[in-house]
């Protein structure tokens, strides 16, 4: 080997064995502790990163449907007929039908599904990485 890297090494040079493995604590064996893969799931910066992205879709939908009602309107009469006072009180609402509001609203929840898709394939890959880990380790430790 020295002959291949063209390295000396010297005489006293000896190689220690000794490492200092420890096996996994029980709440780390990942042997159907669901409870504790999912306080990891949780607390991954990836899973948060994508759960708030996904608040802020849902906010996008709520904030693309209150912008479809155009107007409210609230509207009070009083008049007068032969045998006494009358009142009339009355709320309109405009909603239009046909315009890009409802494309917004449209879009919005479009990408609330992308956010929505997004979460469970990250849940979905970070659980599949920590079951990884988890198995390598059991066979390190064989």
């Amino acid at each position: 080997m020295r002959e291949l890297l063209d390295f000396s090494i010297p005489a006293d040079f000896t190689i220690s064995e000794d490492f200092d493995f420890k096996t996994l604590p029980p709440d780390l064996d990942g042997d159907g502790d669901e409870k504790s893969l999912e306080q990891r799931l949780e607390s991954s910066p990836l899973i948060r990163l994508e759960t708030n992205r996904l608040d802020g879709e849902n906010a996008g939908v709520k904030a693309a449907r209150f912008s479809i009602i155009e107007s409210i309107d609230l509207f009070g009469e009083k008049g007068k007929e032969i045998d006494g006072n009358v009142w009339s009180v009355g709320i309109g609402v405009s909603i239009p039908l046909f315009n890009q509001k409802s494309a917004l609203l449209r879009q919005a929840k479009l990408k609330k599904e992308k956010a929505e898709t997004e979460l469970q394939y990250g849940r979905a890959r970070f659980s599949a990485d920590i079951q990884q880990i988890y198995a390598e380790i059991r066979v390190l430790e064989k």
